[in-house]
């Protein structure tokens, strides 16, 4: 529905996390409750997997540098990517990838294009400072990748097929179908989850829920 620009139906007037009007727009960008970074990690997570399965080897958050270390760049930011891989590009070679979803604006190809060259100015250097390249994996909200992510799904999924034995058209099939369920799982959190945080009763062992009840 996001694709053709339909509204959705159902949705509450007002957000629940902050109070504003709750377009379609805002429930994809609102960080109150932390469903955006969850929505995030489910992205993350799915191609964590598939690259567990592809290459045996993946590490979740790898701190490329720390707050304290000295920069090339002059930048002494800490930068946390979002997973490595050994093997996507090259066999022997370590490979950072941090993923962002983005919004249609003018056209897909220049909003796709540019959080890229966002991606890449903030990770490259430091990347190539530990011998290891980087690829940003950039997907719109409704499920427009930019080329380098379809290039690390293509190579994910040329080496599942080489693994397993089946057919490359068919394992390609189910990548990007695994790749759709984190998406929509993701946008839908967005827009039907709560951004309401659960308090506690108080009572750590259950002994004054009879009191609740009174």
């Amino acid at each position: 529905m996001l694709q053709v620009g339909w509204q959705l139906k159902g949705l509450p007037a007002k957000c629940d996390g902050c109070g504003e009007p709750f377009t379609t727009d805002h429930a994809l960008c609102c960080l109150h409750g932390g469903n955006v970074k969850i929505g995030h990690d489910q992205i993350r997570d799915g191609m964590v997997d598939l690259c567990m399965k592809a290459y045996g080897n993946c590490i979740r958050e790898p701190v490329v540098r720390a707050a304290s270390q000295r920069a090339m760049d002059g930048q002494n930011d800490a930068l946390i990517a979002d997973f490595a891989t050994r093997g996507v590009w090259e066999r022997s070679w370590d490979c950072l990838f941090d993923a962002r979803h983005a919004f249609r604006g003018i056209s897909y190809s220049s909003v796709l294009n540019s959080q890229a060259r966002l991606k890449i100015k903030k990770y490259k250097v430091a990347a190539e400072e530990r011998r290891a390249t980087f690829c940003p994996l950039i997907i719109t909200v409704d499920g427009v990748a930019h080329a380098s992510f379809q290039a690390f799904l293509r190579r994910v999924s040329a080496q599942l097929s080489a693994k397993w034995r089946r057919p490359l058209s068919s394992v390609t099939n189910w990548v990007r179908v695994r790749m759709q369920i984190s998406l929509i799982r993701a946008v839908d959190l967005r827009l039907r989850g709560s951004r309401l945080k659960w308090t506690s009763s108080g009572f750590e062992d259950g002994a004054g829920l009879p009191f609740l009840r009174q």
